[in-house]
């Protein structure tokens, strides 16, 4: 589980296992949205230029 899915798990815990579940296609727009804005803020926050490089070339 990643950080998309685990917080729409948290937003939907409310709704009771049954009604929490989402499509596939939903699920996995949250998820690559949270891993791309954790990403960003890795980058922005990595000041040796190799490092950043390292992230960028290693990012899929």
């Amino acid at each position: 589980m990643n950080l998309g899915h685990g917080v729409h798990q948290v937003l939907a815990g409310g709704q009771g296992h049954l009604m929490s579940d989402t499509p596939l296609t939903l699920a996995e727009t949250a998820s690559v949205f949270g891993e791309m804005l954790t990403f960003r803020k890795l980058l922005a926050e990595a000041d040796n230029p190799k490092l950043r490089k390292t992230m960028l070339a290693s990012k899929s």
